[in-house]
């Protein structure tokens, strides 16, 4: 997972959050968008502006795969199958660069015995069992709880995609914000810290797509409980990540929080298919 040019210098919350956001879809997405004038100029986008930004491209990610998903289910498709097709529309248009970040993450915490040998291994470009296995089990289970949830609603389904992709880009950044980087060189480093104000309005920001997503699918009592849910079970996701990275890496890289952002989404998405069908 290879991040943008960041730095903690120059702080992106503010009046350059629309160049930041656009500069992050460029890095967080494979959408065909032109390269402005203004990234010659301004290459930078701080680690304070990429946190609420990368959170913000969650909307756009889970709409598109939202929309196929929903749309698939209307045409008279399975549940499976319109989520199968939901779920691989957003790994083609973010380029599968989170799940690969899963991957690294398993095969090297999962077949390094050393931290220098874990780290290594992550760096490494080429996919091992566990890696292979992680991916298995996390679109499978994706595509498993969307499935529950589709049956439902498929608009139901659609507007929940939204908010985990929403709230997981904002998790993602707890470690980045948390943790120091594994290594000098790497992903980790170059995003730099960002600061706990910016973290704090990429989690607002998230939270409240997240709740209007899910009181508009559910209801304002049921999408509130929703939103408690998700977010209790992304937080709990999140501490054993960064309790994890610390005790085997000793840090955050790029892969940590590609990892992390597949992961909540995964326990948003579990926790929403099975209280979803009770709420209602």
């Amino acid at each position: 997972m290879t991040l943008p040019p960041c730095t903690g210098m120059r702080t992106g919350v503010g009046m350059a959050f629309p160049f930041d956001l656009y500069r992050t879809l460029r890095f967080a997405t494979r959408l065909p968008l032109p390269l402005l004038a203004r990234e010659d100029e301004d290459p930078v986008v701080s680690a304070d502006g990429f946190a609420p930004a990368f959170a913000m491209c969650g909307v756009l990610v889970g709409l598109i795969g939202g929309v196929v998903l929903s749309l698939i289910a209307l045409l008279g498709a399975s549940p499976m199958l319109a989520s199968l097709l939901g779920v691989g529309s957003m790994i083609l248009v973010t380029g599968a660069l989170h799940e690969d970040g899963l991957a690294d993450c398993a095969d090297g915490i999962g077949g390094g015995r050393t931290r220098e040998r874990k780290l290594a291994i992550m760096r490494d470009s080429t996919i091992g069992t566990y890696g292979v296995l992680a991916l298995i089990l996390n679109v499978g289970t994706r595509v498993a709880a969307l499935a529950a949830i589709v049956v439902i609603s498929p608009w139901t389904a659609l507007l929940v995609v939204i908010a985990t992709q929403t709230l997981s880009r904002s998790a993602a950044m707890i470690p980045a914000a948390l943790l120091d980087p594994a290594r000098p060189d790497g992903a980790g480093a170059r995003l730099g810290a960002p600061s706990s104000r910016a973290v704090m309005i990429a989690t607002a920001a998230a939270s409240g797509v997240a709740l209007i997503a899910l009181c508009a699918g559910l209801g304002a009592l049921a999408g509130f409980a929703g939103l408690l849910l998700a977010v209790t079970a992304m937080a709990v996701v999140v501490w054993l990540v960064i309790a994890g990275a610390q005790r085997y890496i000793g840090g955050q890289t790029g892969d940590v929080l590609g990892a992390t952002q597949q992961l909540t989404d995964l326990a948003g998405l579990i926790v929403l298919s099975i209280s979803i069908p009770i709420m209602l």
